[in-house]
């Protein structure tokens, strides 16, 4: 599995990186448009994100645009012309959806109007809001079908 983070937050992000490095491979970056430029190259590389983890506030561009973006993107790679090579190595999550990676919007912001403007205008998958609880938040991986990698549980049980 592949996850992309952006959080501008250094503590946030390794907080995140840490629960989701059992999972799979873990891509961070510090802002919004580098998260759109890291998963436009993950989907014309054919190894596209299974899960997007975003801030709302971060400087160049804000986790509301950027999850637009990304939506924009997915769209265009369904498009019947366009991206069309990109449309075999597209997949939905959970064999599922509109084909749209699950994004969890993760911010200390917890005001109506921004968890409202996630869910409608950007159709985020879910809203966390900070601090979390690292439970909770497996939890919530694992109604998206994210479980922790089996080679890894065999290994700290060694441990």
């Amino acid at each position: 599995m592949r996850f992309l983070l952006a959080d501008d937050d250094l503590v946030g992000r390794k907080s995140l990186e840490s629960i989701l490095f059992s999972y799979g491979e873990c891509d961070c970056v510090v802002d919004g448009h580098l998260a759109v430029e890291a998963f436009a190259k993950a989907m014309e590389a054919g190894r596209p994100y299974d899960l997007v983890c975003l801030d709302i506030i971060m400087p160049t561009m804000s986790g509301h645009e950027a999850l637009a973006r990304i939506r924009n993107l997915e769209k265009a790679a369904r498009a019947p012309r366009g991206w069309r090579f990109l449309r075999r190595f597209f997949r939905k999550p959970g064999g599922k959806g509109r084909g749209e990676v699950p994004v969890i919007m993760v911010s200390g912001l917890d005001d109506s109007q921004n968890i409202a403007q996630a869910y409608l205008e950007g159709a985020v998958s879910a809203y966390v809001t900070k601090p979390f609880d690292a439970k909770d938040f497996r939890e919530l991986l694992s109604a998206f079908g994210i479980y922790e990698k089996k080679a890894r549980r065999n290994v700290e049980a060694v441990l």
